[in-house]
């Protein structure tokens, strides 16, 4: 029997019965014990279970190892990880760090992509764009950060020192700690004549995201914005019911009963596919009349199903580079008494035209790089500002140049908190 339950799928919790893992304590052979209930569940609920391999899961050390060697060559995305890390990132929203993301370039240097509300770094002036020379007077490399950020007062308070934009450098010493993570970067309006413009940096669909964008769309209503600019650009994905409110959000008041996305499953679960649809919320758009959304390589899954779910029901322009490319959801199990969360693909996302292959991303419509010279917000950034003219507003860069190429060049994304993270454990998951 299986020993693990379903967490929030769409409406539908089962519970778990007892099984074999009930009958053991934690020794070696448990291994085994989670192996064969993972292989089991993916011969019936992977999306491309008639791939799988005829192996022994119980010869493999680890469900990690497991995992690997059963994805299929499109699947970039099933993993097992720690349930206790699962859930206090995804459920409670919590994250050990100093409350900034980081961004590497060619050369492995580190930059400040976005800094989170009320965390350390936030009330020590970090900004977006400041790259990080030392780390307690250490080097600080992608390949060498965890380690010399773990050198500081009992790893509790850590010495930074950055370099501006401007070339200028400044000193910071700023505390790792436990945060509560607010996925809004930022939520402002733009008024230019009669149009009224909501921008909104979002940055993950975690379980206490939903509040967060109350309060934001509850500031676009009272301002009666009618376009939206929805900076995606880092958001690796996260739960439905996250991805449903913010759709409804925007959507519900207009839109009420009209198919948000569809769900597919292998021919031995056709009766778990649904059709979810717009619903009326408290705050939804009543005037809106386009949306920009800007994306780029980390522009992953929930994310994606929100651009390509809106995209046949607004007029929706894509700005950026081609998003990640994840049509596909994930069911999310734990195991009652192993430290083990266990999330394989298992249906495909479809918009309500029924498009779903995008495996090599959603194209930009505008393509234009990331860009960390400039703040969230700055109407000078190059996606922002693109967004403004499409919308008819007479804004110019500062310095056309910016449009064509960051001054740091090519950099890669590196994790949803400082200490870092693997891109593919933030997903659509129901």
């Amino acid at each position: 029997m299986r020993s693990w339950v379903y967490i929030l799928l769409i409406l539908t919790v089962a519970g778990c019965e007892e099984s074999d893992e009930d009958q053991n304590s934690y020794f070696e052979s448990d291994i085994e014990i989670v192996n064969t209930d993972i292989y089991q569940t993916m011969k019936d609920i992977y999306l491309w279970y008639e791939y799988l391999p005829n192996i022994n899961p119980k010869t493999f050390a680890s469900p990690y190892e497991l995992m690997d060697t059963l994805k299929h060559a499109k699947d970039r995305y099933s993993y097992v990880v720690s349930q206790t890390e699962f859930l206090r990132y995804y459920e409670e929203g919590k994250s050990t760090g100093h409350g900034f993301g980081l961004a590497s370039d060619a050369n492995k240097q580190l930059y400040i992509a976005y800094v989170y509300k009320n965390t350390p770094a936030y009330y020590a002036g970090v900004k977006r764009g400041w790259k990080i020379e030392t780390v307690n007077e250490t080097d600080a490399y992608s390949n060498n950060y965890q380690v010399v950020t773990e050198s500081g007062d009992s790893a509790t308070f850590n010495t930074f020192t950055f370099r501006l934009p401007n070339d200028s450098m400044v000193t910071r010493v700023i505390e790792k700690k436990e945060i509560d993570i607010n996925p809004v970067i930022l939520d402002t309006v733009y008024t230019y004549g009669d149009r009224k413009i909501g921008y909104l940096v979002f940055q993950e669909f975690i379980n206490v995201a939903n509040d967060y964008l109350n309060q934001a769309f509850q500031k676009f209503n009272q301002q009666q914005i009618n376009y939206l600019v929805v900076d995606l650009r880092y958001n690796g994905g996260g739960f439905g019911h996250v991805v449903e409110h913010l759709g409804n959000l925007i959507a519900g008041s207009e839109h009420a009963g009209d198919v948000f996305y569809q769900t597919s499953h292998n021919n031995n679960n056709q009766d778990k596919n649904q059709t979810v649809k717009f619903e009326s919320v408290s705050n939804s758009l009543s005037v809106l009349q386009e949306i920009y959304f800007i994306s780029t390589i980390n522009t992953v899954s929930a994310s994606e199903l929100l651009m390509n779910g809106m995209s046949t029901h607004y007029p929706t322009t894509f700005i950026g580079t081609v998003t990640h490319g994840k049509p596909v959801g994930m069911y999310v199990y734990n195991f009652k008494l192993y430290d083990y969360t266990f999330a394989p693909v298992s249906f495909r996302v479809e918009n309500s035209e029924g498009f779903a292959d995008y495996f090599d991303g959603l194209p930009a419509d505008y393509e234009i790089p990331d860009n960390l010279n400039y703040d969230f917000g700055d109407i000078n950034e190059p996606n922002l500002n693109k967004a403004l003219q499409l919308i008819g507003v007479e804004v110019s860069l500062t310095d056309e140049n910016t449009l064509l190429k960051s001054s740091f060049g090519e950099f890669n994304y590196l994790s949803g908190k400082d200490h870092f993270r693997n891109l593919y454990f933030k997903n659509f998951v129901q």
